[in-house]
């Protein structure tokens, strides 16, 4: 949660709630190197050697790292529309105070 201080925030951990999510792109490419990571991780266990529930877990953790990497490398939404929390973003918006004091 370290990385994701807003998420913590939201799921009750308020260790972090003076700061906000790093948006910069060495931050997510960083993400997307520990979501490979992940990844391979998960693919390394055999899912013959897993019960019924937990190769469903596995199958699981791998559909959802893929969509992630899906939506960080195909999508790219964060390379057109930088969250509004985002300090380059808020500045420059419309409706931002700042844009309003121009």
């Amino acid at each position: 949660m370290e990385q994701h201080p807003i998420l913590a925030t939201y799921v009750g951990l308020h260790a972090g709630d003076d700061r906000l999510d790093d948006a910069t792109r060495d931050a997510v490419t960083q993400e997307i190197d520990d979501a490979h990571r992940i990844e391979r991780e998960l693919e390394a266990i055999d899912p013959n050697e897993l019960s019924d529930s937990v190769r469903f877990e596995r199958e699981l953790a791998l559909h959802n790292v893929r969509r992630e990497l899906f939506d960080m490398e195909v999508h790219r939404v964060w390379e057109r529309a930088p969250s509004p929390w985002t300090p380059s973003a808020t500045l420059s918006s419309p409706s931002s105070p700042v844009t309003s004091l121009r």
